[in-house]
């Protein structure tokens, strides 16, 4: 019996002395990662980037991330900043609003950056009071149009604008005769800088109006309803997948004998996969593939991704380095930042694209207005 008392007492020993080892052994790889990162981050600048990598808005948010890549090598085969190289940490937000604000979270808290870049409407709007409240820059890619109501102080937009946009649709539907029009559109606000700038050029009126939610598959109800009524051209607003269903739709329903309007870009996966409807339907849209950039650029592009950029792609890129060159001067000081960029925006933080309107007939041509 006293024995196995010894016995038991000598157990208790060896696992005690496991757990204070382990117990050693878990602080110092804890130490030692949190050294780790903070040495890293001492040799490097850090920016964040939150883009909807996967989902549906994958087609955007990979040429997002194509064009900051490039930059980010560009400027780190070229010395970095002040010796350090560029590391842009890359959040995927799948293009939900509930990632978008974790991830903004995350590079502010965890990652300590002084820049987000971000992307669409909807994702700023959730996540820009976050890097306002913590006075991080967010640069965001959207067509969004900045305004005193916004009162932005940290949050900056560099993109095209639909007011511009809508203004040239207007007054290209007026030159192919265009009259009576419908509408499919997703709810967007951006939609009615749309609105405003297209009605104040168009001549016709609109004859059928229809709105659906994001992520909607079905169109076929709403495109019946335009099928029955006196309508010679429709106007699409809305992101990819949307437009890519509804054309598909359009010609299940042989409904091939309209004039088309479509803010979707004429170089994109959806439009190069619907060129047969595009063709019958006197399709008009915005910008070419040989029209993302300067050549050097789109060349790089090619030979780095394999395919040709989008507009965004280059938007990044300039952004980039762009904050590449104030960071030169004033570190991760975010108000010296601001100000080192400050002519590039205008005062309520826009910087404003200029995108060609396009007409498919044999291959996307520029639409002089």
């Amino acid at each position: 019996m006293e024995l196995n008392k010894g016995r038991n007492k000598w157990k208790i020993s060896i696992t005690s002395l496991v757990v204070i080892i382990v117990a050693i052994l878990v602080i110092a790889i804890v130490n030692f990662t949190g050294f780790a990162i903070l040495n890293n981050k001492d040799q490097e600048v850090r920016i964040g980037a939150t883009f909807p990598l996967t989902g549906g808005l994958a087609a955007y948010g990979k040429g997002y991330k194509n064009g900051a890549v490039l930059a980010q090598k560009k400027i780190n085969n070229n010395g970095g900043i002040n010796g350090k190289n560029l590391n842009i940490i890359f959040q995927d937000n799948k293009g939900d609003a509930k990632t978008v604000v974790s991830d903004v979270k995350y590079l502010i808290e965890v990652e300590d950056v002084p820049i987000v870049l971000n992307s669409m409407e909807y994702l700023t709007l959730v996540s820009k009071s976050i890097t306002e409240k913590n006075k991080v820059i967010m640069l965001t890619f959207t067509t969004y149009l900045l305004s005193e109501k916004d009162n932005p102080k940290y949050l900056y937009k560099d993109s095209w604008n639909f007011r511009n946009v809508g203004e040239d649709f207007g007054k290209a539907a007026n030159e192919i005769n265009a009259e009576k029009l419908a509408v499919i559109r997703l709810k967007d606000s951006s939609y009615e800088d749309l609105k405003l700038s297209f009605f104040n050029e168009f001549d016709g009126k609109i004859v059928i109006d229809e709105t659906y939610n994001f992520g909607e598959k079905d169109f076929k109800s709403i495109l019946t309803k335009i099928k029955n009524r006196d309508v010679d051209t429709i106007l699409i607003y809305s992101y990819p997948v949307e437009v890519s269903l509804i054309l598909k739709q359009m010609a299940e329903l042989d409904m091939d004998n309209y004039n088309l309007i479509t803010t979707e870009g004429a170089e994109t996966f959806v439009m190069q996969g619907n060129l047969e409807l595009l063709q019958s339907t006197n399709a008009i849209s915005y910008h070419g593939a040989e029209l993302q950039g300067p050549e050097w650029f789109v060349q790089e592009y090619k030979e780095r991704f394999g395919s040709n950029p989008r507009p965004d792609s280059y938007y990044t890129y300039d952004s980039v380095i762009m904050f590449s060159k104030a960071m030169e001067i004033c570190g991760e000081d975010v108000e010296c930042i601001k100000k080192e960029i400050s002519d590039e925006f205008d005062e309520y933080h826009n910087k404003d694209r200029d995108l060609p309107i396009v007409q498919y007939d044999n291959g996307w041509k520029e639409f002089k207005l």
